[in-house]
């Protein structure tokens, strides 16, 4: 009965744990898949059409400035803060002088990242979509007898040859790529113009190449696995104190190794394969360390572990008393194969961080 009392006491002290990591949980379910920019289709396209049209408006407001346009145009002496306000500017922007015969002459860029094409030039049209060498862009154009403007928003980088820093992603950042993609056909949403004309479509992707979350969300499920975590340690807590310790030891290690594995085969509390930390193809050594990322949190909650372990032998003063010489034979010879036995698999564990990584170590680089 005194038992059951002191579990209800435990129990009304520390459940609030348990609400506020559901309540967590539940929050980013719902900025995951209705408040993030990704959410949907929908958003993914007011997103982009938004970002687009707001460099097409930016541009026109630039080529209203008379002082602008005389500036670029008879001036080819810049100071560094009017360079620096144009190569800050998230699209290309190209002027051309159109001589006596017609050809075209350009005389001001921002930027060396790609060129646009003759066709574009001599399009009769003043906006539109196009594919060009490293990627898709929409096009705002504005021309006068002697001049042509154009402005190319970079809407999805395209590149031959990706690493690191050239990654296939779109301008918008979000990682809207990973769900996402570009259509020429109506086969999605339609992402328009400033003047209304269709650019192009977006289309989800049959299947996600790997589950992106929102950072928000990423957060708080991070939050809500502590509040669960420390509940498991106080639980831990409650019977090393009031039953036997190898119970709590059972309690503690048995819960930890069911979470990390139920964390191998389903996303919990999250996606971890999301963050380069956990990409098997920066390190993965075997099933268990399938990456940085898994190695560290594995030494972490062994490291929890030992200490949980250290921290009640210190606090009950439980001390080991063998009379017996037979048994302390054995209880020596077992001690010494356990720190063997680790002390190799740590020496295992380093070596495969070399020989199975694939992060230089050029210092020069």
């Amino acid at each position: 009965m005194q038992k059951e009392i002191t579990f209800r006491r435990f129990w009304s002290r520390n459940y609030y744990l348990l609400v506020i990591a559901a309540w967590f949980i539940t929050l980013s379910f719902i900025i995951d898949n209705y408040w993030s920019g990704n959410s949907s289709v929908t958003a993914v396209q007011k997103n982009v059409e938004s970002y687009i049209q707001q460099q097409e408006k930016d541009f026109d407001r630039l080529m209203a400035d008379t002082a602008f346009v005389k500036k670029i145009s008879d001036n080819n002496n810049y100071d560094e803060s009017f360079l620096k306000e144009l190569t800050h500017k998230k699209y290309f922007f190209y002027r051309y002088f159109i001589n006596d015969i017609g050809l075209r002459h350009l005389i001001f860029w921002n930027t060396q990242a790609v060129m646009p094409t003759p066709a574009l030039l001599e399009s009769p049209a003043n906006a539109g979509f196009i594919q060009l060498q490293n990627g898709f862009y929409v096009w705002h154009k504005i021309s006068t007898v002697n001049s042509v403007s154009i402005a190319l928003v970079p809407v999805k980088w395209n590149y031959i040859i990706t690493n690191e820093y050239l990654e296939n992603s779109f301008a918008t950042g979000k990682a809207i790529e990973n769900n996402y993609d570009i259509a020429l056909q109506p086969t999605g949403a339609a992402v328009k113009s400033v003047n209304g004309s269709t650019l192009f479509y977006l289309e989800k992707r049959s299947a996600a190449v790997i589950p992106q979350n929102n950072l928000v969300a990423v957060w708080l499920r991070i939050l809500a696995i502590i509040f669960i975590l420390l509940f498991i340690h106080l639980c831990a807590n409650y019977i090393a104190a009031h039953h036997r310790l190898w119970k709590a030891e059972l309690f503690l290690a048995g819960t930890i190794l069911l979470l990390r594995i139920a964390s191998y085969y389903f996303p919990i509390p999250l996606n971890f394969r999301q963050f380069e930390l956990f990409d098997p193809s920066v390190y993965g050594s075997n099933v268990v360390l399938r990456s940085l990322g898994d190695l560290l949190i594995n030494a972490i909650l062994f490291t929890w572990l030992v200490l949980f372990t250290r921290h009640q032998l210190q606090e009950k003063n439980i001390l080991v008393r063998l009379r017996n010489k037979t048994i302390k034979v054995l209880l020596l010879t077992a001690i010494t194969v356990i720190f063997l036995t680790a002390t190799f698999t740590c020496g295992q564990i380093i070596r495969s961080m070399v020989a199975d990584s694939q992060i230089s170590f050029d210092v020069i680089n």
